[in-house]
């Protein structure tokens, strides 16, 4: 059997060649959109359609996989979001991958928020988008470093530029000081405004695995929702 490996924190992943990927790109650049989907469709296992906006990929009813890719303009940039919320809603059993520029850290933050599984710069070549896909079909998650550092950076608090204050150890007093540290970390992720599927791919735990960790969370709390947990996180940081 023809197989492609990767290693990740479960094992030993393979995946099936013989199982064409259904990929649909967006990118609204006329020559970069066609290379790529050239390149992609040269692999033997991926199925393309190529669109320059989503609008335009009605059509498709269900992708493997959706790659966004967006110009370096701030104006095209500002709508990287929107797109990605758009794809999950009209695909939702869909992988996102999203290719931004590189050093864009508030676009990184905003990817990672809305819980896509895969994070390129765009000075990536083609045969790293491939194997991307590829490790993404297997069940991995794939970030660049520098979205690593923000996360790390939000979730201790040491880094200048966190997009969300994090604090130091959980005071003694204060009832988030008896949760788990995986509960913190959950806590953490959340107030940085993280779905469960995002949450879930970075800790690199199931979203039902996430759910429970919020409802002990709730009943540890006193709370009833994610919001008031997040106020409570936050009105522990202040007091810190």
């Amino acid at each position: 059997m023809d197989t492609t490996a990767a290693f990740g924190t479960a094992g030993l992943l393979t995946m099936d060649r013989h199982q064409k990927t259904c990929v649909v790109l967006i990118d609204p650049r006329p020559f970069t959109r066609a290379c790529t989907s050239a390149g992609l469709v040269a692999a033997p296992d991926f199925q393309v359609h190529a669109f320059d906006r989503l609008a335009a990929a009605g059509e498709i009813a269900s992708p493997d996989l959706v790659l966004l890719q967006h110009e370096r303009a701030a104006e095209n940039m500002a709508t990287l979001t929107e797109d990605v919320r758009d794809a999950m809603r009209r695909w939702p059993g869909a992988l996102i991958l999203v290719v931004t520029p590189d050093g864009d850290a508030e676009r990184l933050l905003e990817a990672l928020q809305c819980g896509v599984r895969g994070v390129l710069t765009t000075d990536t070549n083609l045969q790293a988008v491939i194997s991307t896909i590829r490790l993404l079909t297997a069940d991995l998650v794939v970030y660049p470093r520098a979205a690593i550092n923000l996360i790390r950076s939000a979730l201790s608090g040491s880094g200048e530029d966190a997009a969300s204050p994090a604090g130091d150890e959980w005071a003694e007093r204060d009832t988030f000081s008896q949760l788990t540290p995986r509960q913190q970390e959950v806590v953490r992720l959340l107030a940085l405004g993280m779905s469960n599927r995002a949450i879930a791919n970075l800790l690199n735990i199931s979203e039902s695995t996430v759910k429970v960790h919020i409802r002990s969370v709730m009943t540890q709390t006193g709370v009833s929702n994610r919001t008031q947990i997040v106020a409570q996180f936050m009105s522990h940081l202040s007091q810190t």
